[in-house]
């Protein structure tokens, strides 16, 4: 297995792609817009993969410290229940057979399944599944509340004691710290985790190793691709300078996880006019304004997020993989 945490050089000029060892070429670079530091983050862009990357990689306790007590994704969960359509489309496509719908949702279900949540993860009683980079555990609330047995993993301890205060089940650590036992889940839920990590392939081999034969992996992660990227560059929201350490585009995530015999099951792009206002916010240096509340803006954000997402250019990968 490659370390991706030693392939980068710390030559400003040049460095080498810790995902295929090909040269590449500076990016961009930034500081981080979110908590408000002065140090500058300095990013490449493989040559041959075009995967993007933080270099130097940044050591395990630089790491921990873009995370301080107060970031946002720690605080305790506010619970949501999924609105009647979309408990109809789960009922309907993705097999949530047991959730109650009534007739009039149902009857709307078959022609809305085509257009929208096509995000949602198909169900399968009496599994066993794991939220890895859990944060605060809304997803887990949310995933348990329609059926599911979810437990979760985070690094962080203040995350960690929100979710059991919340009486999850939740781990302190990482995937290879806490050895969970060969064969032990049947899905593996990685949403907006592989770009924080400092060795993305190990978190591969490790997801392959713990789920059960037939299990599935899905991961989420901005797309290095979206348009929304190629219009604002460095101030694109989903760049999250400087936690996002790695940046995939759909073709070396797919690189990455094949190598490891991992089956695409599903591969898709989603576009967020959020992204588009949070990155107009950043680029008019206008952060923390009401711009989500000005028609005209949120108008165009809108029309921004349709044409990302019907020219296959959004803001995330959504992919889902099976192990054979």
């Amino acid at each position: 297995m490659k370390d991706f945490k030693k392939s980068s050089s710390q030559n400003t000029g040049a460095a080498k792609c810790p995902l295929c060892n090909s040269s590449a070429r500076f990016s961009f670079q930034g500081t981080d817009f979110l908590l408000i530091s002065n140090n500058c983050y300095k990013y490449y862009q493989c040559n041959q993969c075009n995967l993007i990357f933080q270099n130097p990689i940044p050591e395990k306790k630089q790491v921990e410290n873009f995370y301080p007590n107060s970031y946002a994704v720690h605080q305790f969960p506010k619970e949501s229940t999924p609105s009647k359509m979309k408990t109809a489309v789960l009922q309907y496509k993705y097999n949530y057979k047991h959730l109650h719908v009534n007739w009039f949702f149902r009857c709307l279900a078959p022609i809305c399944s085509a257009f929208a949540y096509k995000d949602s993860i198909s169900f399968f009683q009496h599994s066993k599944s794991l939220d890895t980079g859990c944060g605060n555990g809304k997803f887990i609330l949310s995933m348990n509340k329609l059926g599911w047995e979810m437990e979760g993993i985070d690094f962080n301890y203040n995350a960690v004691e929100t979710c059991r205060k919340a009486g999850l089940n939740v781990y302190l650590g990482d995937l290879s710290s806490v050895s969970f036992e060969d064969n032990s889940f049947d899905l593996i839920s990685g949403r907006h985790v592989i770009e924080h990590l400092q060795n993305p392939e190990e978190f591969i081999v490790e997801s392959k190793r713990i789920l059960k034969t037939g299990g599935k992996l899905v991961i989420r992660t901005p797309n290095s691709d979206a348009f929304g990227r190629n219009y604002f560059g460095p101030y694109w929201y989903a760049n999250d300078v400087p936690r996002h350490i790695f940046l995939f585009n759909k073709k070396n995530l797919q690189m990455l996880v094949k190598r490891h015999g991992l089956k695409l099951l599903k591969q898709k792009t989603f576009a967020s006019p959020k992204i588009f206002l949070n990155s107009w916010e950043l680029l008019k240096n206008n952060q923390g304004t009401a711009s989500k509340k000005k028609k005209l803006h949120l108008l165009i954000a809108k029309i921004f997020a349709l044409y990302a997402l019907l020219t296959h250019q959004g803001d995330e990968i959504f992919a889902i993989y099976e192990k054979n």
